[in-house]
């Protein structure tokens, strides 16, 4: 049950979120005809419906995140193209303090490589890491409803960031939600909330049921 297919900055593979499985599959890609082939796989508890993936601009590293294990997995890319496990984080760890990772169901990476950003369907959330040396640490999370609850991330299931690196946006999928959540960011990678369209809002239609987001090349749209 593949959710997810994403290729290396080189050309040279292809990586599957198999879920089904609770694993990554790596196929390797002939760069002129594009022809794939088989080349292995990683699976683990910790990738336990594994849904989305990105690749570091580099190649070395490949990031999961699993809604079943409720975590961000960290892979680093050997030299013959196979992935070994690095890290982990789960929802829960460091005595609670990592939240906002329940149903982990998309990952994005900024521009400039120093953030992932998460949307969690379980927790209703979008949460924000600082990579250090392509190891991800925790740097804060928003999540839906509470005094600094941010309505519009019930079932986040959509992140994307600006090719700017400036703004970050989530697709809320909830029906009382149907939204699109915009967060600014800074030059730390942290978030702040801008604001929120709402499906049948402001002349804002078509968002119903909305799952995925992205971001046109020249941030416009």
């Amino acid at each position: 049950q593949p959710f997810e297919v994403i290729v290396s900055p080189d050309g040279k593979y292809v990586y599957v979120a198999a879920s089904g499985e609770d694993a990554v599959s790596v196929f390797t890609r002939h760069t002129e005809t594009g022809a794939l082939e088989y080349h292995c796989f990683i699976s683990r508890t910790e990738l336990d419906g594994v849904r989305s993936l990105v690749v570091s601009e580099a190649g070395d590293m490949v990031y999961a995140v699993s809604f079943t294990g409720d975590a961000l997995v960290a892979l680093s890319v050997q030299e013959c193209g196979g992935l070994e496990f690095k890290s982990a984080i789960k929802h829960g760890d460091s005595d609670g303090a990592v939240t906002g990772l329940d149903g982990a169901r998309d990952v994005a990476i900024s521009p400039d490589g120093n953030n992932l950003y998460v949307a969690s369907w379980g927790s209703n959330a979008i949460t924000w890491f600082k990579l250090l040396e392509g190891e991800p640490v925790f740097a804060g999370s928003f999540q839906k409803g509470g005094d600094d609850g941010i309505e519009g991330l019930g079932r986040a299931s959509g992140v994307a960031v600006s090719p700017d690196g400036r703004y970050v946006y989530v697709a809320g999928a909830d029906p009382g939600d149907d939204a699109i959540v915009v967060f600014r960011r800074d030059e730390c990678g942290d978030l702040s909330h801008v604001t929120t369209l709402f499906d049948g809002q402001d002349g804002v239609s078509g968002l119903h049921d909305v799952r995925d987001i992205v971001v046109s090349p020249d941030g416009l749209s």
